[in-house]
């Protein structure tokens, strides 16, 4: 033991999401940003993750995959500005002993799931940035005046 205290949950998680981060920010579009006070990432503009303050996982994925995730109790839904977004789901942080069948049931062998939570997340991170990168472009705003 080195005497060094055990890393916060808020450490852990954003030290996870800096490793995942990483592994996507090469990807075309791929850039980072402040999306509710959380460091976050994004792909050609629009937010796919982040960590929250309560050191959940946030991501945006398809819809069916959501509530497929919140249905097992895997993840929650995310609320913001008092309504829920239907495409956007907590994910806690991974526990160290997390039952890999649990993390395994959610894998389809595309990078969902795996083995354990640190899997899950970056399955899901994976999973959200393929959703958001093949939505169709935003219009630009027109430009009054």
């Amino acid at each position: 033991m080195t005497g060094q205290q055990p890393a916060s949950a808020a450490e852990r998680a954003q030290a996870l999401f800096a490793d995942l981060a990483a592994e996507v920010l090469g990807k075309p579009g791929v850039d980072t940003g402040t999306m509710l006070r959380s460091e976050g990432l994004k792909v050609d503009g629009r937010f796919f993750a982040f960590v929250s303050r309560d050191a959940d996982l946030v991501v945006k994925i398809p819809a069916e995959q959501a509530a497929s995730l919140t249905a097992t109790g895997t993840a929650l839904p995310f609320r913001s500005g008092g309504r829920t977004l239907r495409e956007w789901v907590s994910v806690p942080l991974p526990d160290t002993d997390v039952d890999a069948d649990v993390a395994a049931e959610e894998g389809d062998g595309q990078g969902r799931g795996g083995g354990d939570g640190e899997q899950l997340w970056r399955g899901l991170v994976a999973d959200a940035y393929a959703f958001v990168a093949a939505l169709p472009a935003k219009p630009k705003p027109k430009r009054t005046g």
